[in-house]
């Protein structure tokens, strides 16, 4: 029997969510005590024969085998990814940067990854990636006519080898276009090489853009330099200003132009409080802010000099809580409140889930400078699979899967919370090929996950449109 988390809204009803069917039910006709409960899990045995009860037909609590269905899966991994596509090839064309942020994953703060260098991509590389992973979805298209190809630029910055961008493009563009008339285009980018020539060119193909800016100045400059230590934000912001006047010159409704957006990291040290308040001073420019992610806090020391989270905890959770209860349209509490709330508690999933919230390897394909082939951008140099001369290792892709598998299986037979667990290689991988459960996450999942749903279905009773 796996026994369910409970949890209570603020409007004093009582629910329980339960592992195995992935159901969220209403239990406030049963006299639930605290002796009932042992962090926010329901331990009496009792208690649960009587719920199954008053549901007959649905089997509650049960255990989940689903060893069957991950081995229907490995044994067709490949077909899989045959069927499916290669949703993206992600170009990750230079290990440059003229950035030297505080928190990057390329650096001496974490243990598994590489190191800031002058490698970059050349065309060979880039050609022979972009031939295969046309040659492979050409295939593709007969079981998935709608496959939606994607040519990522990923660094480093990749704007420092804005040449092999203009080359890759021009490439495409004259020889695949005709069979893929939706492909696309993305880049990340830190801002500070833009300028109106390489915006109007990414405008003009329809690039999807992700600019890094840690939200207000400081807070930004804190963490965000140059290498030679100047501050940064001053100069995106003037390049975003173009970005702006030539995005409104072309957003037509018939050209249907992709904007661009701004994704954020931040740490304990950066003022939630501070971050509102300029969002609401600033709607315009903050309503370009799409994503939030924390500083990674595993196999790192990177936290070791910051106040406890405590403060940044809990000006997060006022600020969910007045999104809630529609006292504010703030775009950042927005971000917050779906991030932390609302993406987690509707993770319900309709049936089991099999391959426990990773992706099949060779879903996605990230090319490393030197030719080499990877699950994805963020996971290690350790871990490989395949190459630009070799294609995808499919025997890669079996061990790499069944690694993860075996791993699952072995730590969370017993988790009431797996079936909406999305821990994925990146997050497991300990950099040398293998993959090692991430208890730091599974213990904050834990912890949070009754409260997580206790704010969700508050504003479900509340109506709050969340959508």
């Amino acid at each position: 029997m796996i026994n369910p988390i409970y949890f209570k809204t603020t409007n004093h009803n009582k629910y329980i969510y339960d592992n195995s069917t992935r159901m969220v039910l209403p239990v406030n006709n049963y006299n639930i005590t605290n002796e009932h409960i042992k962090d926010s899990t329901i331990i009496d045995e009792r208690l649960l024969t009587e719920i199954q009860k008053d549901y007959p037909d649905i089997p509650l609590f049960a255990d989940i085998n689903i060893k069957e269905q991950q081995e229907e899966l490995l044994n067709h991994c490949f077909q899989h990814v045959h069927e499916n596509g290669i949703r993206q090839l992600i170009l990750m064309i230079t290990e440059q940067c003229n950035f030297r942020c505080n928190y990057c994953i390329y650096s001496d703060m974490y243990s598994y990854s590489r190191y800031h260098s002058f490698n970059s991509m050349s065309w060979s590389i880039a050609k022979k990636s972009i031939d295969y992973y046309m040659a492979f979805n050409k295939e593709s298209l007969t079981y998935n006519p709608t496959l939606l190809p994607c040519i990522g630029f990923y660094g480093g910055e990749a704007l420092i080898n804005w040449n092999l961008i203009v080359k890759v493009v021009n490439y495409v563009e004259s020889n695949y276009r005709k069979t893929f008339n939706n492909l696309m285009y993305s880049i990340t980018t830190n801002g500070s090489l833009m300028d109106r020539e390489k915006i109007i060119f990414m405008l003009e193909h329809n690039f999807f853009i992700n600019i890094s800016i840690d939200g207000y100045k400081e807070n930004h400059n804190r963490n965000r330099k140059y290498v030679s230590g100047k501050a940064t934000f001053e100069d995106i912001m003037k390049n975003i200003s173009i970005l702006e006047e030539e995005f409104k010159k072309r957003n037509k409704p018939e050209k249907n132009l992709t904007s661009y957006q701004f994704v954020m990291t931040y740490d304990n040290e950066t003022s939630i409080n501070k971050l509102i308040e300029e969002a609401d001073k600033n709607s315009e420019l903050y309503a370009h802010f799409a994503r939030m992610s924390k500083v990674r806090g595993i196999d790192t020391n990177y936290y070791s000099n910051q106040c406890s989270e405590t403060r940044i905890n809990n000006e997060i959770a006022f600020h969910i809580k007045k999104y809630m209860q529609n006292e504010t349209k703030n775009k950042i509490a927005e971000i917050l409140y779906k991030q932390n709330v609302l993406i987690p508690a509707f993770n319900t999933q309709f049936s089991n889930n099999i391959s426990g919230g990773t992706c099949i390897a060779g879903e996605k394909l990230a090319v490393s400078s030197d030719g080499k082939f990877y699950i994805c951008e963020k996971i290690d140099y350790q871990s490989p699979i395949g190459d630009v001369d070799h294609g995808l290792d499919f025997k890669l892709q079996h061990k790499y899967l069944k690694e993860y598998f075996d791993m699952r299986n072995k730590h969370c037979i017993d988790c009431n919370l797996s079936n909406i667990c999305n821990q994925c290689y990146s997050q497991c991988s300990n950099g040398d090929g293998n993959f090692n459960l991430n208890l730091e996450m599974c213990e904050k999942m834990k912890k949070n996950a009754a409260q997580i749903f206790s704010i969700y279905y508050t504003a479900r009773e509340n109506r709050v449109d969340f959508i």
